[in-house]
C-alpha cells in the first residue's frame, strides 16, 4: 500500500459530510495557519478563538483512528463536506492553536502523531526504495519500534493492514535482519498470516 499511495500525485482525505460545525472549524485551522505563516503571531494569540469546541469535534472523527494513507503521500488535501484544506495549512493551523493540552492524553498522542506525517509530507520525494531490495519498499519515516509506539492503537481494515503499513513507514533495514517484507505471505480471504518455511 505505501508504493500505491507515494505514487500518487496528492491524497485526499475525507473526513466525512459537514456536521457539528466542521466546516467553521476547518476555517478557524486555516486562519491560524496563515496568520502564524505571515508571524502574526500577536494577531493570532489576541484573536478570539469561536470555534474551539468544533475543532475539538472535528479531530474525534473516525479517519483520525486510521491515517495510514497520508504516510507516503507527498500531497495530502483534507476534505470535510464542501470545504478542503491543504494538509501542511491544516497541520500548521493545529499547531499555531495550541489546543493539544486540551484534549485527551489519548487523543492528544492520536492528533501530534497525524500532524507528525501530514507535515513532512512536502518533503518526501516521489519514490524512496531500499538500498538492496526493490521488493522492501520503504518511507524511511522512523525505527520501526518508534513506529508501533506512536501508532499501536490505530485502527485497520484487517490487521494484515496495519503490519504492512507499518513495515512500509519503518527506516531501519529489514534486509540487514535477515527479514524481507515479501517473504511475508497476507491471505486476506483466510485474514492470517503465514509465513514461509525454511
Amino acid at each position: 500500500m505505501a508504493k500505491i499511495y507515494a505514487k500518487a500525485s496528492r491524497v485526499i482525505v475525507w473526513l466525512g459530510e459537514e456536521a457539528a460545525g466542521s466546516d467553521q472549524a476547518l476555517e478557524e485551522i486555516r486562519i491560524a495557519a496563515e496568520l502564524s505563516t505571515r508571524r502574526l503571531d500577536t494577531e493570532l494569540s489576541t484573536r478570539p478563538l469561536d470555534n474551539k469546541a468544533r475543532i475539538l469535534i472535528l479531530l474525534q472523527r473516525s479517519w483520525f483512528q486510521r491515517i495510514w494513507e497520508v504516510a507516503a503521500a507527498r500531497y495530502i488535501l483534507i476534505k470535510c463536506g464542501s470545504v478542503e484544506i491543504a494538509g501542511f495549512a491544516f497541520s500548521s493551523g493545529l499547531n499555531a492553536l495550541n489546543l493539544f493540552n486540551e484534549l485527551r492524553a489519548d487523543l492528544r498522542a492520536q492528533i501530534l502523531s497525524v500532524t507528525y506525517l501530514i507535515r513532512g509530507a512536502i518533503f518526501r520525494p516521489k519514490y524512496v526504495y531500499a538500498t538492496s531490495q526493490a521488493d522492501n519498499f520503504s518511507l524511511d519515516i522512523r525505527p520501526l519500534g518508534e513506529l508501533v509506539e506512536m501508532y499501536h492503537t490505530r485502527e485497520a481494515t484487517d490487521r494484515c493492514d496495519k503490519v504492512y503499513a507499518l513495515l512500509g513507514m519503518s527506516s531501519d533495514n529489514p534486509t540487514a535482519a535477515g527479514f524481507s517484507i515479501s517473504a511475508f505471505l497476507f491471505d486476506y480471504q483466510k485474514l492470517q498470516v503465514t509465513a514461509p518455511s525454511q
